[in-house]
């Protein structure tokens, strides 16, 4: 038994459908919203890149196009066009930020491997792994993933771990990137660092290749994500006993009473409710 309220218990299978249940719900809500931003990134990608190489827009697709990218890239008509279609720094980071903040709620729902007060499907796999073995039972298959599905929570777990901390690992590449900095221009960067001024670089355009870059991660995050979500309905449809049914409600307006749903949680996070 659990004392920590801030802890949820698992205590028979139907907890665990519950909370497979809601974790399902949620991550399709936040993969809708995402869908919805990664269109509006592929469908400026594409154009952009129909521009530069005058390929037609229907010729390039989320498959072909790091294919057609990268043969594009060696040509003459690439390096004429590519600098007419930098983009605003800010138009970029809007986008970026838009994205990355969605693809972090989704990486936290799947790939979390908190033990104890983290809500995730790796939770899941291990709660229901410990019930089934208290109880002697088999609820679920826990071999049933197969390698490639293994492979893809595992690179959202080290994507997420990357993601959202600042790490040793990138801290040393910073660090490195600014001495490589000093090394090439000399006195006429710094006369020396780090002194008592610090310089934060602010800037007007991005080059198109970063919109490139982007794309193709999120076009990889994206399969992934999906894979995932297939995996934990073929999980809740074994655990209910039916096939699994996906519905949309649509609603004219969301109202203020899932506010309390924040508010409680922050409460209960803070040890105020019990």
């Amino acid at each position: 038994m659990n004392n920590d309220p801030k802890i949820k218990d698992f205590k028979s299978s139907e907890d665990l459908v519950i909370f497979l249940n809601l974790i399902i719900e949620l991550s399709l809500k936040h993969f809708n919203r995402f869908n919805m931003y990664y269109d509006e990134l592929s469908e400026k990608s594409i154009k952009t890149l129909s521009e530069i190489t005058n390929i037609e827009t229907n010729k390039i697709t989320d498959s072909s196009f790091k294919e057609i990218l990268l043969s594009s890239m060696n040509m003459k008509l690439y390096s004429e066009n590519r600098q007419k279609h930098r983009l605003r720094y800010m138009d970029y980071k809007s986008l970026e930020d838009k994205m990355n903040f969605v693809g972090g709620q989704l990486l936290n729902l799947l790939a979390d491997r908190t033990k104890k007060g983290g809500v995730s499907y790796w939770r899941f796999r291990e709660e229901i792994k410990k019930l089934q073995e208290r109880e002697n039972t088999k609820l679920l298959d826990l071999t049933g993933l197969d390698e490639k599905l293994r492979y893809e929570l595992n690179k959202l777990y080290s994507e997420r771990n990357y993601t959202h901390h600042m790490t040793d690992a990138k801290f040393i590449e910073w660090e490195n990137y600014r001495k490589n900095q000093l090394n090439e221009h000399g006195l006429k960067m710094f006369e020396y660092w780090p002194t008592e001024k610090i310089e934060v670089n602010v800037f007007e355009y991005v080059e198109v290749e970063w919109l490139w870059q982007f794309y193709l991660v999120q076009i990889e995050f994206k399969k992934s994500v999906r894979n995932v979500i297939q995996q934990m309905k073929k999980d809740y449809s074994i655990l209910f006993k039916k096939s699994i049914q996906i519905q949309k409600k649509y609603n004219d307006v969301m109202n203020c009473s899932h506010f309390e749903i924040s508010m409680n949680g922050i409460e209960r996070h803070l040890g105020k409710k019990k």
